[in-house]
């Protein structure tokens, strides 16, 4: 499903508020994984934001626990980080447990589920999500996957089946750079995005500029 919004904030306040009810409605530890990039640490600072305000978020009797699994990261923090990022978005929520990417592998059950309540995600200009590049990388059945992005630096990921077993996807977009991107999903790509915004769980939440080449009623 895509959700358009006129601006990027609207579309971050959105995604943010969605996590939010996510929090608020489980009943034990809550599970998410959330990705790097330009495109989502707008959504770490508003998230970390409103666990500081503790409004809305909490329930009666005290702060509601929050486990965050890096979705993908590079794995020399020399060419970037996104739990470093994430990091200092959640510096200081001591309600908050930051989980570098392998560490998914903890909180997997006899099923393959990590139960994962929400994954947010960004895209790729190719249509790619988390570090999911290749169709190996999408048939592969492992939860954590050693990938190598298009410019030949190495990245980990969380494998397809992890991040498909998620209770919600979101997939943000935002600029006209991901325009071509966010049309091709609906099209029927073949890429990482493609393949999960067949499931019924996923929406894809994109800016006015990104949805320039299709657009749908909100």
């Amino acid at each position: 499903m895509l959700i358009v919004h006129e601006t990027v904030e609207a579309a971050v306040s959105r995604v943010v508020a969605d996590l939010r009810r996510t929090l608020a409605s489980a009943e034990r530890e809550a599970r998410i994984a959330l990705g790097g990039g330009s495109t989502l640490a707008p959504v770490a600072r508003a998230l970390a934001r409103a666990l500081a305000e503790d409004v809305g978020v909490s329930p009666p009797g005290g702060a509601r626990r929050l486990r965050v699994v890096v979705s993908d990261d590079f794995v020399d923090p020399a060419h970037g980080s996104n739990h470093a990022m994430l990091r200092e978005a959640f510096a200081g929520l001591h309600a908050v447990t930051l989980q570098h990417t392998q560490e998914v592998e903890t909180l997997i059950d006899g099923a393959g589920d990590a139960g994962l309540d929400h994954v947010v995600l960004g895209l790729g200009t190719d249509a790619h999500t988390a570090a999911i590049f290749t169709p190996e990388d999408i048939a592969d059945q492992r939860p954590l996957l050693a990938t190598t992005c298009p410019a030949g630096t190495p990245r980990r990921s969380l494998g397809l089946p992890v991040i498909a077993r998620a209770r919600h996807i979101v997939i943000l977009a935002t600029g006209a750079a991901k325009a071509d991107a966010v049309a091709g999903i609906f099209r029927g790509s073949p890429a990482s995005a493609g393949v999960l915004a067949r499931s019924p769980q996923t929406e894809i939440h994109a800016d006015a500029d990104a949805a320039r080449s299709l657009r749908s009623p909100r």
